[in-house]
């Protein structure tokens, strides 16, 4: 028994003829030459001559194929993140003009507030002062009053 149809067995898989090995191992490389880079490519080809020497290379490339296509998968993974990134960057630019934009409607409405604030205390204080004034005068008033009577009952003795 040979170690292919050893881990054929041991594995309960199918056991692969060499051509149908070789036919997966050439389309895997194919798939690999149109994503990977060259030097990914030249690992590759300089496995592909240990090819035919036994299925410990034929493992040994196949690992380096799913190696690489795990960096593909990873690139491809960054790049995602990569435009993400630049969309929420971007989304947060028009949010930043849309605070910009809300803040300059929001000043003159600010600066209103502050004006009939103003206003409201001096409003306030010009109706103490009149109060304080009423006051005076009802006490003026009262003084007034008690003078005239006194003066009514002096006038009547």
């Amino acid at each position: 028994m040979t170690t292919t149809e050893s881990d054929a067995q041991s594995n309960n898989l199918p056991k692969a003829t060499d051509s149908q090995v070789a036919n997966d191992i050439a389309q895997a490389e194919a798939h690999e030459r149109n994503n990977n880079s060259s030097d990914e490519m030249a690992v590759v080809e300089r496995e592909e001559g240990e090819r035919a020497q036994s299925p410990r290379s034929t493992r040994r490339i196949r690992n380096r194929l799913a190696a690489a296509r795990m960096r593909t998968r990873q690139k491809q993974h960054l790049e995602e993140l990569e435009q993400r990134k630049k969309e929420l960057e971007r989304r947060a630019a028009e949010l930043e003009d849309e605070l910009r934009a809300t803040q300059s409607q929001n000043n003159p409405l600010t600066s209103s507030i502050d004006t009939l604030a103003t206003m409201i205390d001096d409003l306030t204080n010009v109706e103490q002062t009149m109060l304080s004034g009423i006051d005076e005068c009802k006490m003026l008033l009262q003084n007034l009053e008690t003078l005239l009577k006194e003066r009514n009952k002096n006038k009547q003795l």
